[in-house]
């Protein structure tokens, strides 16, 4: 009886698995600045298929995510208006904190988790 029970806690978890650390809502520390003034970036990550979507400067985006170990991570970001793409964007996590490095787009940014 005690094995069974441990099987099916085990299967319980490798079919609910655990939730990626990037998972949430995600808002920049500071605001970076944009065309006309200083704005926010704003983004969330749905689900453990590291898909979401944003906004940076009152434009819509699109954003996916590859988990590179070690706390760090490849993020891509394609603006829904075409205005703007900002792939392989190279980020690390700490805690409840990401930084990114948007390059000349708009530097190195930081995050906060919001929930």
């Amino acid at each position: 009886m005690r094995w069974s029970v441990l099987a099916l806690a085990s299967s319980a978890f490798a079919l609910g698995g655990c939730q990626n650390a990037l998972v949430g809502e995600w808002r920049t520390e500071d605001q970076v600045q944009c065309v006309g003034g200083l704005g926010d970036i704003e983004f969330t990550i749905d689900d453990n298929n590291l898909e979401g979507d944003g906004e940076a400067c009152n434009v819509g985006f699109d954003v996916d995510a590859e988990d590179k170990g070690d706390k760090e991570y490849e993020l891509d970001f394609r603006a829904n208006d075409g205005s703007f793409e900002s792939p392989n964007t190279d980020c690390e996590l700490d805690d409840e904190q990401l930084e990114c490095d948007f390059g000349v787009l708009f530097g190195r940014v930081n995050f906060e988790k919001r929930d």
